[in-house]
This record gives C-alpha cells, sequence and structure tokens, in this order.
C-alpha cells in the first residue's frame, strides 16, 4: 500500500521538513554544549579539582581500581550536563511536539517520564563507567585509573568500550 504523491498533503509534508530542520538544529546545539562541556572539564582544571575532592574516597578493592571516586565523578558530571542542557531538553522535547501536534503528553507527565529516563540512565552510564573501570586496570594492571583515565572523555570511552581489548 504504497502513497503516490497526489495523496500527501503538501502542508504536512511542509511542516514535517520544518520541524526535521527544528530539531537537526537543536541537535547540533546540544552536541556544542557537550563539547563545550568537555573543553571547559579538560582545560579549566575543573576535572582535576573534582578528582582531589574525590579523593579521599580512595577504597581501593583490586590495586588500580577506585570504583567510588569513578562512580561519583561519572555521576557529578552527567548530573552537571543534565542540569545544564535542561532548557533545550524542555524545548526540544516537550515544546516543539506540542506545537507541531506530535505530542498530547501532559506536563507532569513528561516531567514523570524524564526523570526515569535519567535516573535508568544514570545507573546504567555509572555502573558501566566504574565496571570499564575495573576491567582496564584488571586487563591492564601499569595503566591506573587516577593517573591515565581522569577525565571525561576518557570516562566515556571507558563506559562505551566495556568489552575492546587492551592497548
Amino acid at each position: 500500500m504504497s502513497v503516490t504523491p497526489e495523496e500527501l498533503d503538501a502542508d504536512r509534508q511542509k511542516k514535517a521538513r520544518e520541524y526535521a530542520r527544528i530539531r537537526h538544529r537543536l541537535l547540533l546545539v546540544d552536541l556544542a554544549t557537550a563539547t563545550a562541556g568537555v573543553l571547559i572539564v579538560l582545560f579549566s582544571g575543573l576535572g582535576t579539582w573534582l578528582r582531589n575532592v574525590l579523593h579521599p574516597l580512595g577504597w581501593q578493592p583490586i590495586a588500580g581500581w577506585f570504583p567510588w571516586q569513578v562512580l561519583l565523578y561519572f555521576l557529578a558530571l552527567m548530573l552537571s550536563y543534565q542540569l545544564i542542557s535542561a532548557p533545550l531538553t524542555y524545548y526540544s522535547s516537550y515544546i516543539l511536539p506540542h506545537r507541531y501536534g506530535l505530542s498530547t503528553m501532559s506536563l507532569q507527565n513528561w516531567l514523570l517520564d524524564l526523570l526515569k529516563g535519567l535516573a535508568l540512565s544514570l545507573v546504567f552510564s555509572s555502573l558501566c563507567s566504574s565496571c570499564r573501570s575495573f576491567t582496564s586496570s584488571a586487563r591492564c594492571p601499569r595503566a591506573s585509573w587516577r593517573k591515565d583515565c581522569w577525565h571525561w572523555p576518557n570516562a566515556l570511552i571507558h563506559a562505551c568500550a566495556a568489552f575492546s581489548p587492551c592497548s
């Protein structure tokens, strides 16, 4: 059952293209925000400061693995990013779909859904980053998490590449 060009509503197609363009621009703004965050953490000394603040949590069940430090470092960065990008998230996932008639969800339900997704994302992402720090310290004992991997990009790489071979 294919639709012929004559059956398509030109006004709806125009609105769909406009919506897609706006969503694309919002994605670029979100990527720029994340990039700026990474650069700020790397070059402002914020990453080192946060590492030093978390230094008293230096519990090491296995040499070179600092699970509480990694977990809290990752949580702090992720929560900071979520707070900074909250207005953009609100606009892109609540206001815009309502403007184009793609959502009928109430603000209360949207917030509840957002908080549930955030909680799940933080739990799984934090566990992945902590487990990745363990696998890298267990498989690559000469690489210290504290020394080599205290910056946000490395933490994200460790979280996303949990099964990559040791380099």
